[in-house]
């Protein structure tokens, strides 16, 4: 890692806080895996965001995360953005048929 790409915080959760400031918008939901400490809930919801939990799996001695879980989460998420697409191009062709959408060739989930 190059040295300018490090910056100096004062802590995990001020660090926290300005992440969600920098990379979201105001009542954005911002994903975690659960459990976590109830202060990381606070640097979201204290900065007008919300919480999408994702609960990590329990063995009884163990936390992992559940795949299949994140997984069936993605699935969804991308298919919930691509019906947003399909809205968007069914009212572009309707409204202004003289355009050509390019069709994507990827999606990009950050």
């Amino acid at each position: 890692m190059e040295k300018d790409a490090l910056i100096f915080c004062t802590g995990v959760v001020p660090a926290i806080s300005s992440i969600v400031r920098k990379l979201t918008t105001l009542a954005e939901k911002v994903l975690i895996q659960t459990p976590v400490y109830n202060i990381f809930f606070n640097s979201i919801v204290n900065n007008g965001r919300q919480v999408l939990q994702s609960p990590l799996a329990y063995d009884g001695k163990n936390y992992s995360i559940d795949f299949e879980r994140v997984e069936q989460w993605l699935t969804e998420l991308r298919d919930y953005l691509q019906s947003n697409i399909d809205t968007a191009h069914s009212f572009i062709d309707r409204q202004l048929p003289e355009l050509y959408i390019v069709p994507l060739e990827t999606t990009y989930l950050l």
